[in-house]
């Protein structure tokens, strides 16, 4: 067995036990919640960057898919890799994953996947400001300023 191929099975069976955990995981609260992706991503980090043509099987895409989307910013590059866009982050690589199997069970046409995965990946950045969170815990309060 190659090295490619080993870092390919390692990779896969990584991403594999994340799915079940995941699917077995059913977190009572915030703080489990929050332990739970700790573990997950340290799982995760500890594959370090995962090559394009890995990346490429775990989303059911082509490499040179893959490729574009790391260009564009929808796979974050490796930090080490910034000139080049051979590896993907392996915890961008997951999330990812995740929403473009939402996405294709929705119904999302291939050409309108990328733009649809980017949409969301910027609505979860805003959702994780701070100030943001503070401002929805406020209205939730009825902490609201009349105009």
């Amino acid at each position: 067995m190659s090295v490619i191929e080993r870092e390919r099975a390692e990779v896969l069976n990584r991403f594999a036990a994340v799915e079940a955990i995941e699917e077995v995981a059913n977190p009572s609260s915030e703080e489990d919640m929050a332990k739970l992706e700790q573990a997950i991503g340290s799982l995760l980090n500890s594959l370090g960057p995962i090559r394009v043509s890995i990346a490429a099987l775990l989303l059911d895409l082509s490499p040179h898919t893959v490729r574009t989307w790391a260009e564009e910013g929808v796979l974050l590059k490796a930090e080490h890799e910034r000139n080049s866009v051979a590896h993907v982050d392996p915890l961008r690589l997951h999330t990812v994953m995740h929403l473009a199997r939402k996405l294709r069970a929705r119904g999302t046409q291939p050409n309108e996947l990328m733009n649809q995965v980017w949409y969301r990946l910027q609505d979860r950045i805003l959702m994780e400001r701070e100030d943001l969170q503070e401002s929805i815990g406020q209205w939730k309060r009825g902490e609201t300023v009349k105009l």
